[in-house]
């Protein structure tokens, strides 16, 4: 397949893609993903299963190619952060991994490193709904087994979780993929209270009012770097990713008679009530300040 032209090769690893980390790929998704004929997106799923006669199965029924478990061998070397922000819709390159650059830049590197078996078997489950048993590390308790049903991915700006219903603890929560060491499906059917439609942080949002730190000397600056009317930028966020979101900017969440102190600390949340009832609370900056009847 190395010999093939670079945008054919590309479209090769998104079929492998979504195979791996889907469990499926049709005709119509290939063929919208990259704008190509309907006899370019047939010609590319006739030469996966050619070089790749083990890797899938067609279903005339569902008019789909289904992944091998059994017998899968990947072809393409691609790396898990990258496929998580292609099937986010964060569009990538899958098989380059450099483009022509225009201006000269440096990114941070992500560190964390999730695996693949790990990750796929986790997206597998959110595609077919399917309740999956885990095995856990948690910075808290340790180690424990865990039967969830995922239902969405995360990327809080340091690193990739997700967020799933959790049988044992009969609640949502956030799972950080790295901390899984093992993963294995379940037959067991997905009761209608473990759908997302019922995660009420989720689906709920939280409007935050964030302002440059009263103990900045020059505020402007910071009015500047986050484009604020009349002093202020307001976001809105999902309930569930408040924390990550407020952490992530390093936003003192104090009250205003108990601020913390430190040139880190460039923005300042008005509303800072909000945190109060919120999952996430305990580990936000400045929670610790609000003095808790």
């Amino acid at each position: 397949m190395q010999l093939l032209p670079v945008n054919r090769q590309e479209r090769l690893a998104f079929i492998e893609l979504n195979l791996l980390f889907v469990g499926t790929i049709t005709r119509k998704t290939l063929k919208e993903r990259f704008q190509i004929s309907d006899a370019a997106a047939t010609r590319d799923l006739i030469d996966y299963q050619k070089y790749c006669p083990d890797n899938c199965t067609y279903d005339n029924k569902l008019k789909a190619y289904l992944y091998n478990q059994s017998s899968f061998t990947q072809q393409f070397e691609i790396d898990v952060n990258v496929a998580l922000l292609e099937l986010t819709g964060q569009r990538q390159s899958l098989t380059q991994k450099t483009h022509e650059r225009f201006l000269s830049s440096e990114t941070l590197e992500m560190i964390t490193k999730p695996k693949v078996e790990i990750v796929s078997a986790i997206t597998r489950s959110m595609a077919s709904a399917i309740p999956i048993e885990i095995e856990y590390y948690s910075v808290r308790s340790g180690k424990r087994r865990a039967v969830i049903i995922p239902h969405s991915v995360v990327n809080n700006g340091e690193r990739w979780h997700f967020r799933a219903y959790d049988r044992e603890k009969d609640l949502f929560s956030d799972f950080v993929i790295t901390r899984i060491e093992k993963v294995k499906g379940i037959k067991s059917k997905v009761n209608s209270y473990e759908n997302k439609t019922n995660d009420t942080e989720w689906n709920s949002e939280v409007r935050l009012v964030l302002v440059p730190h009263p103990l900045l000397q020059n505020p402007r600056s910071i009015e500047l770097d986050y484009a604020m009317q009349n002093g202020e930028h307001r976001v809105t966020v999902k309930a569930a990713l408040m924390g990550y979101f407020l952490r992530h900017w390093n936003v003192d969440c104090s009250p205003a008679d108990n601020l913390l102190v430190g040139k880190q600390y460039h923005l300042w949340l008005k509303n800072n009530e909000v945190i109060l009832h919120n999952q996430q609370r305990f580990f936000v900056p400045g929670f610790e300040n609000h003095k808790i009847n």
